[in-house]
């Protein structure tokens, strides 16, 4: 992506890709649309490969990712690094 357009990717194309991807898969897993049956079935989804994490989603978790996917950071000299 930096060689070809010169810059860093921003993190939220990730995010929004895997979004898109986590709703595809609910659509394919209950061939439905309807927002119901999306739901439930993203409710379904264990193991799904993203960009932010890889994530397990259930009835009671909706964000799929545990506190192992992030990692805390602070900024010094203008650029992003881990906070220890």
């Amino acid at each position: 992506y930096t060689k070809q357009y010169g810059k860093a990717p921003s993190s939220f194309g990730g995010y929004a890709y895997d979004g898109l991807m986590l709703i595809v898969d609910a659509i394919k897993m209950g061939k439905s649309a309807a927002p119901k049956d999306i739901r439930d079935n993203l409710e379904k989804i264990q193991g799904f490969k993203g960009t932010g994490g890889i994530f397990y989603f259930s009835a009671e978790d909706h964000n799929g990712l545990d506190a192992g996917a992030f990692e805390m950071v602070v900024i010094k000299g203008g650029d992003w690094q881990l906070a220890k």
